[in-house]
């Protein structure tokens, strides 16, 4: 008799706490959350869970009065499932390391007027390149501090730029 080995979703801290971490640095009010009973899998007669991409209500959320009178639970909405089709109970789960794309995919189908997301994720994008742009700076700044320590050093004093060492580097090798 051949056995068969169920392999059910299940949930795991690990990836979980690293997807939390991407997901809080992106926008503080979107999380994770597993969904044991997501889904129903006729073929094995129970439910399997997935996880799902939430947003947590801001604070001026009107809906929090629903909350708080016990009307609903929860305070957040689901804005889609980590998985290819949740609909599908043999539907593979997104790999961790292509969760970012699956966000961006989820975040990209919202209707933009109750989840504004365009807009947040136009300041979002803007944000990271200006700090790109001022961390490369200071790389850059210390690079050319770097370089004139050395020059020091060899008793030269020369306003080299980080460009011309790389070029000299290049041409001596």
């Amino acid at each position: 008799m051949l056995t068969v080995i169920r392999h059910r979703p299940e949930p795991n801290p690990d990836v979980e706490q690293r997807i939390r971490a991407e997901l809080q640095s992106l926008d503080s009010l979107l999380d994770i959350r597993w969904f044991p009973n997501a889904v129903y899998n006729p073929r094995h007669r129970d439910f399997e869970g997935r996880y799902s991409l939430i947003c947590n209500w801001p604070q001026s959320d009107k809906r929090w009065e629903m909350v708080q009178s016990g009307e609903i639970g929860d305070a957040f909405d689901s804005l889609g499932w980590f998985c290819e089709d949740i609909h599908d109970p043999e539907s593979v789960p997104v790999a961790p390391d292509s969760i970012m794309s699956k966000v961006l995919e989820l975040l990209g189908k919202c209707d933009n007027t109750q989840h504004p997301w365009r807009e947040r994720m136009k300041e979002l994008v803007e944000k990271n390149a200006k700090v790109r742009k001022q961390r490369q700076q200071e790389v850059v700044d210390r690079a050319e501090d770097i370089a004139s320590t050395l020059w020091g050093f060899v008793g030269k004093h020369d306003e080299t730029t980080v460009e011309r060492l790389i070029k000299d580097m290049a041409e001596n090798e």
